[in-house]
């Protein structure tokens, strides 16, 4: 049985395919060999990672001196700081994390589609996969988007190939109580899965199943740097960033592109996709459901579709649930007959394929651009030497004008790695004055102790001049006026304005 008749459409398609598998092993290797981060929320992932394995804070009080903690779950910090002390901290190590996940998830991918269906159609759904997720280059960055993909994929390959009770139960806890440690929202998710496991366990295994992923979830927050109490503290300090209608369009625009997909394959091979509709109700209902309540939760100002990306998997198994279909249609000897619907079906289908490969060429072009256009090598080599001259003080990296900001912020993990602390971290900075959180007393008394010893701005920048996305200085008066009364541009790079504390 053949989902694609045509063998030319089907020779294609695998061609197709292969250069999709291809181009993200090429972006991925890029990218990981990048002296760099291409998305700012990775500065700090990679930062606040290797301070909870030095004894730092994972989530701060909230007047505490240093401004880094962020309302995301603990797993992604537990995952990339582990593989950083396994392996050493560095760029590379950093970026493992996310990496590592998204290959994962496409591997077992393309091994539960040939377990549901034939190797044949594996590779062409992997191959969709692939080019749907290259809508976002935030699949691959130190993030919980690619971990969250893997949860997803990892449990609806349980739930849908094994029979044996014990698997079922952990293939559904064991990923839902990750999902919630990499975002509090991550169980919504999951909304369709559970529909999915609810057909093959009865209400006692998911009973079990549920209080096992509870029990799960709490493991973390035994970490003595892991305060479950400072994290609802800033989960709280987040659902005041409020609602942005102009950010949720988007993520509807790409809802509907999602839910066409098995529409219009079904409708190209002449299926009564009425009847297929009646046939998983619950399934296709909860996953709309879930898409809605993630959209809502997910449209503050700033947020982006990569909301979505862990729905792209159930999205494939509904053209997986097509295939049932198509085999009977195909053992009955029915000839698809070409109507107008079909027709309609295959001119909107051959525009949505098309759109996925342009778009995903266009966002991987940005990123070759970005990497090709931004060397750090020569700037990785001045902080070395820096760093060498004022051995035994504490370096950190500030801040200069937003002209400078996206190269040179990405330097910012370096000291960290290299034992020095951490007390500003720009976009944990950015959330706290979207909900009008000031900077405390005490880190305003961290600049006057000089707790910092050196910092380090980009060349000729007024130090911390920043602005945050809506046009207002990111750092207070009091706490530039502060800085400037403290500390002492003593030199200059080709590349650092190096400003020491005045008692140094």
């Amino acid at each position: 049985m053949n989902i694609i008749y045509n063998k030319f459409l089907r020779s294609a398609l695998n061609i197709w395919s292969v250069c999709g598998v291809l181009m993200l092993l090429y972006t991925v290797l890029l990218y990981l060999g990048w002296s760099g981060f291409a998305e700012q929320g990775e500065v700090n992932f990679a930062s606040v990672s290797w301070l909870l394995y030095q004894g730092y804070p994972l989530y701060t009080d909230i007047d505490f001196p240093a401004r880094y903690s962020l309302q995301h779950g603990p797993i992604v910090y537990l995952l990339s700081g582990g593989l950083m002390m396994l392996l050493g901290p560095s760029f590379i190590t950093a970026k493992l994390s996310g990496i590592v996940a998204l290959l994962l998830a496409l591997l077992l991918s393309w091994i539960w589609f040939a377990k549901l269906l034939d190797k044949k159609h594996a590779f062409l759904l992997v191959g969709l996969e692939t080019w749907i997720l290259f809508h976002w280059h935030h699949i691959y960055f130190i993030r919980p988007d690619s971990m969250m993909l893997l949860c997803v994929v990892v449990s609806i390959y349980v739930i849908t190939t094994q029979h044996s009770s014990l698997w079922l139960i952990l293939g559904l806890s064991i990923p839902l109580a990750i999902m919630a440690n990499l975002k509090i929202h991550g169980v919504v998710y999951f909304l369709p899965i559970l529909v999915i496991a609810y057909e093959r366990m009865d209400g006692k295994k998911l009973v079990y199943a549920g209080g096992l992923a509870l029990l799960l979830v709490v493991l973390p927050f035994l970490v003595p740097q892991i305060s479950f109490h400072n994290y609802m503290i800033w989960l709280a300090q987040s659902i005041q960033h409020g609602f942005s209608f102009k950010n949720f369009i988007p993520k509807v625009t790409m809802i509907c592109v999602l839910f066409l997909l098995p529409l219009t394959i079904g409708g190209a091979c002449g299926l009564s996709m009425r009847n297929f509709y009646v046939r998983y109700k619950p399934t296709l209902l909860a996953l709309l459901f879930s898409l809605i309540v993630i959209s809502i939760i997910a449209s503050k100002e700033g947020s982006g579709t990569n909301h979505l990306i862990p729905f792209i998997p159930i999205f494939c198994y509904l053209i997986v649930l097509l295939v049932p279909e198509l085999q009977k249609k195909n053992e009955s000897l029915m000839v698809v007959r070409s109507t107008f619907v079909t027709k309609l079906s295959s001119i909107m289908l051959a525009l949505i394929v098309v759109t996925i490969t342009v778009s995903g060429i266009t966002t991987e072009k940005r990123l070759f651009k970005m990497i090709a256009n931004n060397d750090m090598i020569a700037i990785v080599q001045d902080l070395e030497s820096i760093e060498k001259v004022y051995a035994g003080k504490t370096i950190e990296i500030g801040y200069g004008e937003e002209k400078s900001n996206p190269v040179y912020s990405d330097l910012i993990p370096l000291p960290v790695f290299h034992g020095n602390p951490l007390l500003i971290e720009a976009v944990a900075l950015g959330d706290m004055n979207a909900v009008r959180l000031p900077i405390p007393s005490a880190t305003i008394q961290s600049l006057e102790d000089g707790i910092i010893n050196v910092w380090l701005i980009p060349t000729g920048d007024t130090p911390f001049a920043m602005r945050n996305g809506s046009g207002n200085p990111l750092f207070s008066d009091l706490f530039r006026q502060t800085f400037f009364r403290n500390y002492q541009l003593v030199s200059k790079t080709p590349f650092f304005d190096i400003w020491a504390h005045g008692h140094e």
